[in-house]
């Protein structure tokens, strides 16, 4: 990981949690909804991020200016996964 990022993960979800709203540290940028004060009270991506972790560090500064991350068990999105690395090698990601 970066060295200037010290950001706790959790990744699993129980299947209890899946099925109720509730505020998490991070979520995947596939499914991240931001609004527009959020965007211009913090900026948008960190750009020192090549690919992957940066909607984590996102999240992180968010969280730390006092917004809430929050999971929803009501909306479904579909993610295509790997679809920004397909041609890339797996080694190193």
């Amino acid at each position: 990981m970066l060295p200037w990022f010290d950001y706790p993960f959790r990744y699993e979800m129980t299947p209890e949690e899946h099925s109720r709203r509730m505020a998490v540290a991070h979520v995947k940028g596939a499914c991240l909804i931001a609004r527009r004060a959020l965007l211009e009270d913090i900026g948008g991506f960190d750009e020192r991020y090549f690919l992957y972790r940066e909607e984590t560090d996102f999240c992180r500064r968010a969280t730390a200016r006092g917004w809430k991350i929050v999971y929803s068990p009501d909306i479904a999105i579909y993610h295509h996964h790997k679809s920004s690395s397909k041609n890339l090698s797996d080694k190193g990601l």
